[in-house]
Formats: structure tokens, C-alpha cells, sequence
């Protein structure tokens, strides 16, 4: 059973990390609910449709999907490869699998499209709506699309271009700016790039232009699964499980943790992966996911994500340090990502250009994210996203000596009631927010009137609006926001249950289960 479940393991950790770069985070739809003063220009995340020159479309893809059945015919070569320990033929199959899925949108050697490959978006100054609604412009009306696997500083000489023709219809002199996720990337870029021209205002959204876990962790072959980040995957409903199924799934998964069986699984995973996943990993993806500078924006230097990755991704595959593709990725890693803090400093103070932030927090890393004890909306960690938050580990808290010398110093006010961020240790505090209990690909309609408060208001902190305060709570039964308190944030404690909670649990359930195999049978 062992084996199985680390086969299961070694082809969900390619297929969970392809599905998340298959997900989108861009807006439903445009609605014009909440306008801004100046026009709002819309950098969404990854996700905008890939298609060939014949306008067939090869990114996204379903790959449960075309995956099939692929798993369960690799079990007899993953026996076989156990006992010999002849990886080869294992590896051979795992390539073949999805090396053509991913290779249909893989650009060149130099992170240039390839093959006619294109986002499927096109726009013109002839079809850009000037119009005013109430007396200002819709929040994504001008939704700037772009090809994400492209170089940031491409994309942003195209984002002036985009900017240019909305200042031209609108008769407008600046414009707003949102990034989200790695739209942040592309605006930070911008700013570099063109020194704020035609700005007013800037608000970052689950930024991951410092670092995106999923991606710098699989660039710098740090995967594996955790046994905690495992049972806390599972507490937080990913697997799609309700009602009793769900209630048992958790027990399980909690009993097992606490007695170790969780671990040995992730273990024994973890030391095959050790064995052949860096075999792998630099064959699959050295010219796919490796030729995109777009996801390379996403690669920070914490743990030495980025000059390992480069490592294991380039150099291995014949790169040298003067490669096109490498000089362009150190470009904006070392002007850029690197040098944030002067960009936004130069920003605010010489441009006057208002700078806020919007952080989501309140779940643990995907679990193929090995030793990844870290705050996070399940992508990004908080500390990348709000650019440079303090926090604790996932499942503690900031401890008494930290918070005594946040009251000497006076900063007590920017630690979250939750007692797990400090917010004085971002670029700009006072103009940071964090949402708990939101996930970082999730959009509710009532964030925009937040985002249009802010957009509106260049003088805004957190300290100017009671509705929004520096912490707020998602309250998804009521589809709101609100301040995070002592009664919203009692959700922590479902990563706490103790082993004797769960297994009295399991135990009530032992009948429900019985009737499940039977009603199977």
C-alpha cells in the first residue's frame, strides 16, 4: 500500500503543480459596479489563453483529464523500478506523459514565442470605451491581457503602449494601476522601466512578484510532501470531500499525523523523489517552464531559490551565465525584484506616486512544498506578497519577546490580532492590507469596492476608514468583509485538533464507515 501511495504521490506532485499553473487569476467578467477618478488599468495574474497561429488552443490544459488513466498503467514499471532501482523506464514513462502536454506552449532557447504561439487578445484605440459611469471610469474596464510566459520588460513596453491608448480616448493625463499576482511583476516593471510615467496610484493584489512558493520550490527542486502541510491540505476541503466523508478524511488524516504514519509516508515519498525526481525535473521542464522569464519573475532569492534554480534548470541543460535567456532573467531579478524597495521608494517620494498592498493569508503551502512552514494564502507566502512582512510559522505565533519589543518600540498597532503578522516590517506599512481566510486565486465582487476606496483615495492608510482596518476577516457565509477579531479568527484552531479528539471522532464514525463499504459493496 506503501508504494502505491508514493506512486499516486510522484505523479500528483506534477499534476497538482501543472493544474495550479493551469488556474487563472483574472477577473469573471467586467462589471461596472465601482468606477475610479482616473482610468483603471487591470494587470491580472497567469492564465490568459495561449493559442497557435492556426487559433487552436494549447494552454490551458485539463490535465486530469489527459492524464486518464497514465497512473495506474505506471504502477507495474514503479514496482519493477522499487525492486531494481533502475529508474530509467519509470522516468522515460513520466516523461512521456507530460513533456507533450507542456511543450505545446513552450517558447525558445532565448524565452521568445515560438511556433505562432500568442495570448488570444488583441485590442485597438478604435474599440476602447471612453465613456463615464456616475462620473468615473469601471474598475476593469481596461484590462490589460498579456502572454505571462513572456519577459516582464516585453510585456510592459506593451502595457505603455496599452496605457497610451487609454490616456489618448479618455483626453486623461494618468491612470491607475493594479497587479495582481504576476501582473505585479509587469507593473513593477513598468515603474522601472518608464519611471512611473502616467501614474497615480498603484495597488498591489497576491502579489507573487517576490516569489511565488509553488514555482521557486519546483525551479529550485525543493518539492516533496510534508506530513503537516499534508493533514492541514486535507483540514482546509481541497480534495472537494462534504459532510461525513469529509469529517472522516479529517480524522484520518489528523490520527495518522499524530502517529507518525503521515510521516512515513512522506518519507518514503520524499526519499524516492530524492532518488530520481532531480533526474527529472530538469529534463521535463529545461525547455518547457524553464524558458518562460514570465515565471522566473516568480522566483526569489529566499532559500536560494534562485541561483539554485538556475543550476538545476540551465546550466544543466547547456545555459551558460551569457545566455539570451539567462542575462534576461538576471536582468530583471537583480534590477528589479532585488531592488524593489528603491523602485518603491523613488516611487512614492520623487514620483508621488501612492503605493498600497493587499495580502490574503490564513492557509498553509500546498503540501508538495517540502519543510514550507510558512503564512500564506496557499501560493504566495505572506511575506513575499505584502512585501516584507514578519510572521509567524503557519502553525504558531509571534512569541512574547517579539511582541514585548513591538510595545517598546511602539508598533504594537501592526500586529494582526491573530498575533501572526507584523506589518511595520513591509515596504509600506501604512498602506498594507491583509485579508484572512482568502484564498490567493479567489476574487469576491465586494473586494472591488475596497480596491476603488483606495484607487480613489491617495491619502488613504489603514487608519482612515474604520470598515477597513490594517487586519481584515473574509466572511464567506455572509460575503463580506470585517474586521478581524477575537470571533473571526477562532478558525485557527482547526490545525490544533488533538490526536484523542480525532480518533474519539473516528471512533462515533466507525458505524457511518461500515455502511459506506457496505453501500460500495
Amino acid at each position: 500500500m506503501r508504494k502505491i501511495l508514493c506512486l499516486i504521490m510522484s505523479v500528483s506532485i506534477l499534476a497538482g503543480i501543472f493544474g495550479v499553473f493551469a488556474s487563472t487569476a483574472s477577473a469573471d467578467d467586467i462589471r461596472d459596479t465601482y468606477t475610479t477618478s482616473y482610468p483603471t488599468v487591470y494587470v491580472g495574474g497567469q492564465g490568459a489563453q495561449i493559442v497557435d497561429e492556426q487559433g487552436n488552443e494549447v494552454y490551458p490544459i485539463d490535465y486530469k483529464s489527459k492524464i486518464g488513466d497514465s497512473a495506474s498503467d505506471l504502477l507495474p514499471v514503479y514496482k519493477d523500478a522499487l525492486l531494481s532501482q533502475n529508474w530509467d523506464e519509470f522516468l522515460d514513462d513520466i516523461y512521456d506523459i507530460f513533456h507533450p502536454l507542456i511543450s505545446q506552449y513552450a517558447l525558445d532557447k532565448n524565452g521568445d514565442a515560438t511556433n505562432g504561439t500568442h495570448v488570444n487578445w488583441s485590442w485597438s484605440k478604435s474599440e476602447l470605451n471612453s465613456n463615464k459611469i456616475n462620473g468615473g471610469y469601471p474598475l476593469y474596464r481596461y484590462y490589460f491581457h498579456y502572454d505571462w510566459r513572456l519577459d516582464p520588460f516585453v510585456l510592459a513596453r506593451q502595457l505603455h503602449d496599452y496605457i497610451e491608448g487609454v490616456l489618448e480616448v479618455t483626453g486623461e493625463e494618468k491612470v491607475e494601476l493594479i497587479g495582481r499576482c504576476l501582473g505585479a511583476s509587469v507593473a513593477n516593471a513598468y515603474l522601472y522601466l518608464y519611471d512611473g510615467e502616467y501614474i497615480d496610484s498603484y495597488l498591489q493584489y497576491a502579489s507573487s512578484a517576490q516569489g511565488a512558493l509553488v514555482i521557486e520550490k519546483m525551479y529550485s527542486g525543493q518539492l516533496g510532501f510534508d506530513a503537516d502541510l499534508l493533514e492541514n491540505y486535507i483540514i482546509d476541503n481541497y480534495l472537494g470531500l462534504e459532510g461525513d466523508v469529509y469529517e472522516i478524511a479529517v480524522s484520518v488524516a489528523t490520527v495518522l499525523n499524530k502517529t507518525y504514519g503521515l510521516d512515513l509516508i512522506c518519507h518514503a515519498f520524499n526519499k524516492t523523489y530524492d532518488q530520481i525526481f532531480m533526474d527529472i525535473m530538469p529534463r521535463l521542464l529545461g525547455d518547457t517552464y524553464a524558458t518562460f522569464p514570465g515565471f522566473w519573475s516568480m522566483v526569489s532569492d529566499n532559500d536560494k531559490c534562485y541561483e539554485t534554480a538556475k543550476r538545476v534548470l540551465l546550466y544543466s541543460n547547456g545555459y551558460t551565465a551569457d545566455s539570451p535567456l539567462v542575462k534576461r532573467i538576471d536582468d530583471y531579478h537583480y534590477n528589479v525584484q532585488n531592488k524593489v524597495a528603491e523602485l518603491f521608494d523613488r516611487m512614492q517620494n520623487v514620483k508621488n506616486i501612492h503605493i498600497s498592498n493587499i495580502t490574503k493569508y490564513g492557509y498553509s503551502p500546498r503540501p508538495f512544498l517540502k519543510n514550507c512552514d510558512v503564512v500564506s494564502d496557499d501560493t504566495c507566502s505572506v511575506t513575499a506578497s505584502s512585501n516584507g512582512a514578519k510572521t509567524s510559522t503557519i502553525e504558531g505565533f509571534l512569541s512574547p519577546f517579539y511582541l514585548l519589543k513591538a510595545k517598546i518600540t511602539g508598533k504594537t498597532k501592526y500586529i494582526s490580532p491573530d498575533r501572526k503578522i507584523d506589518a511595520s516590517t513591509c515596504l509600506c506599512p501604512d498602506s498594507t492590507w491583509f485579508i484572512k481566510d482568502l484564498l490567493h486565486p479567489d476574487f469576491p465582487d465586494f473586494i472591488e469596492g475596497f480596491m476603488a476606496k483606495i484607487l480613489n483615495d491617495n491619502e488613504i492608510t489603514v487608519d482612515s476608514y474604520d470598515e477597513y482596518p490594517q487586519y481584515l476577516h473574509y466572511n464567506e457565509d455572509q460575503e463580506r468583509l470585517e474586521k478581524l477579531s477575537e470571533d473571526n479568527m477562532k478558525n485557527d484552531y482547526r490545525y490544533y485538533t488533538s490526536f484523542t479528539a480525532a480518533f474519539i471522532k473516528l471512533i462515533k464514525y466507525i458505524p457511518t464507515i461500515i455502511a459506506m463499504i457496505r453501500k460500495g459493496n
